[in-house]
């Protein structure tokens, strides 16, 4: 992973401190697919998580209080994406994590704090991202998403795979990607499931996907996402184009960690 200055020494002294014995029990109990990882890859997402929680502003609003356990899971979930990535720098597109107790309606910017820069309504939510804006997350879906490593369904992930759909400006459903090959694979495949999935969800067919991905391509590939890390198995047997896409894209070959 690339050091940039003025990062670089910092980064080091953050990862040069032992790893806390409680953080670990965090990542054991919140963060199920830590299990599944070889330990080469432990040690980077240890790494990753540290780096990451430190660079980053975290806001606690109702009244909700910023602990350990809430940077060390929100890090480390978000750190599984990149784990596979040759390169990455801990999404820089992510300046301010903003955590609700709960699932939360954003009435009024007020309640944010100084992450005000957001498109607000009044309709209850579990998570949001925004392209030049913060990521927030309801904590008890968090927790959920994290516990359970096979429902397909996690907020974290979720959420900044929207993060990294909007590395190249648009939230399209198309990260960026390495080369032309790359994204006219990528167009090809990604089009045709996501068509799939509006079919299926319209005349109720059988399908890995949560049914959330036919809203639009962006939706789609956050979906996918999750889909990806927490039902790797089904869906590389139900959608082999479809996973290796995805594995090409994440640098993980999660099939093979996970158990279904």
């Amino acid at each position: 992973m690339p050091i940039h200055w003025p990062f670089g020494n910092r980064r080091k002294e953050i990862i040069a401190q032992p790893f806390a014995q409680e953080w670990l029990s965090i990542l054991g109990v919140n963060v199920k697919q830590y299990g599944l990882l070889t330990e080469a890859e432990q040690v980077r997402l240890r790494d990753d998580l540290r780096i990451f929680m430190a660079e980053k502003y975290w806001e606690g609003v109702q009244g909700f209080e910023i602990d350990d356990e809430v940077k060390i899971t929100i890090s480390a979930l978000a750190c599984l994406l990149t784990i596979g990535f040759a390169e990455h720098d801990y999404f820089p597109n992510v300046q301010t994590i903003v955590v609700y107790p709960d699932a939360y309606v954003a009435s009024s910017a007020s309640q944010l704090g100084e992450s005000q820069a957001i498109d607000l309504s009044d309709q209850p939510r579990l998570g949001e991202a925004h392209g030049r804006g913060p990521v927030i997350l309801s904590w008890a879906d968090v927790v959920e998403g994290g516990q359970n490593a096979a429902d397909g369904r996690n907020l974290v992930f979720h959420e900044f795979a929207h993060k990294l759909d909007f590395r190249d400006g648009d939230a399209n459903g198309v990260p960026l990607l390495r080369d032309q090959e790359e994204l006219d694979m990528w167009a090809q495949v990604m089009s045709a499931q996501f068509e799939l999935l509006v079919n299926d969800v319209q005349h109720h067919g059988h399908t890995p996907l949560h049914s959330y991905g036919a809203t639009n391509p962006a939706e789609f590939f956050a979906v996918c996402t999750e889909c990806f890390f927490e039902k790797p198995v089904r869906l590389k047997d139900e959608k082999p184009e479809l996973y290796d896409v995805l594995r090409d894209y994440y640098g993980i070959d999660w099939a093979l960690r996970a158990p279904g």
